[in-house]
């Protein structure tokens, strides 16, 4: 529960005179006017600072791509030049951070499910991020297989991942929105093809219940595949065609006939923003939709929010049945019912172990 500052109490007959209050009043905002200044002279004389907190997998676009741009950008727009504070982990991981309180001024979710936990625990007011174009979604990645070189296991689609020859690494849904996005393509690939929730929980049990613990982030799964583990991993298609993806020793796509895109959303964390801040963190957010930015991430293997930006010619593949989280039910209900049933999967093999 947060701290509410409605209950803590005076105490038996302590009194806080009008004129005290008046003068703490005038302290803080004296304070307050120093910190300004401070800050507005610091801008004049060095950088500005931006806290942006991004899930793993976004990680080689943002610090290599779109943030470097957007310095340049910047820099021609104010003649400011502006630096950057990063942390990149699981989007459970920074999600958590920022409940408890760590300073990002931007969050690039890995989707809406976790911005909606940001709600939930009273660090946004409401989904403030649907305000923004495309409901806040920036980029869009559909969850496929990777397999080893030459695809030894003869890997066609989620249900070869159920075989028992097949070595499968999952990312822990708990901390890894890939662990999260996992869950729901196994599930909304199945259910959708003849509308029954329990064919789609089905293929949930048999294939997670047969998957080895991968880590705490994509990142972090796709280390442990590069370095031998298993035959296959459902992750992100950025993952893959992304820079730091390349390369014959990281294995293969197959792309299942259906699967889930997965659609990141950033969201302005406006507790952390403070008002001389404004300007330049709403410049970096709508900078996410410019044509500069949606071309450097095309150029890291995640597809445009423009359609006409994603062709063959960039390593896209076509997927006959691409679906969203609002077609199995939306963010609400797909964290009830199937990440639920994921989670207790993964509590019953902990068990078992």
């Amino acid at each position: 529960m947060w701290w509410d500052r409605s209950n803590r109490e005076a105490g038996p007959g302590r009194r806080f005179p009008g004129s005290r209050i008046v003068l703490a009043v005038l302290v803080i905002a004296f304070l307050s006017f120093m910190v300004w200044q401070g800050r507005r002279m610091r801008w004049e004389s060095g950088p500005r600072t931006v806290t942006v907190y991004c899930f793993s997998a976004m990680e080689d676009a943002m610090t290599d791509g779109v943030l470097p741009a957007f310095q340049e950008f910047w820099k021609g727009k104010t003649g400011q030049h502006v630096e950057f504070i990063t942390a990149f982990a699981g989007s459970g991981t920074i999600t958590d951070q920022i409940i408890r309180r760590f300073p990002a001024e931007i969050a690039v979710l890995s989707s809406e499910i976790d911005a909606y936990r940001l709600v939930r625990r009273g660090v946004l007011p409401g989904p403030v991020w649907t305000t923004l174009p495309e409901r806040g979604v920036f980029a869009r990645t559909p969850m496929v297989i990777r397999v080893r070189p030459g695809n030894p296991k003869g890997i066609a689609g989620f249900d070869d991942l159920a075989r028992p020859d097949v070595g499968l690494l999952l990312a822990d849904p708990t901390t890894s929105g890939a662990g999260e996005w996992t869950a729901l393509a196994l599930y909304g690939s199945a259910f959708l093809e003849e509308g029954d929730r329990a064919r789609g929980l089905d293929r949930l049990v048999r294939v997670w219940g047969r998957g080895a613990e991968g880590g705490s982030s994509a990142r972090v799964a796709r280390s442990r595949f590069s370095e031998g583990s298993a035959d296959a991993l459902i992750t992100y298609e950025a993952e893959i065609l992304g820079r730091a993806g390349s390369g014959g020793a990281n294995g293969e796509i197959v792309m299942p006939r259906s699967t889930i895109v997965a659609e990141p959303v950033v969201v302005k964390i406006g507790r952390n923003v403070s008002p001389e801040q404004k300007d330049l963190i709403d410049s970096l957010v709508s900078y996410f939709w410019s044509d500069e930015a949606q071309q450097i991430l095309v150029a890291y293997g995640f597809r445009s929010v423009d359609k006409e930006r994603n062709v063959p010619d960039a390593g896209f593949r076509p997927i006959d049945r691409l679906f969203t989280l609002e077609e199995i039910g939306g963010p609400e209900r797909a964290e009830e019912e199937v990440l639920g049933e994921a989670l207790r999967l993964d509590a019953a093999s902990t068990a078992a172990d």
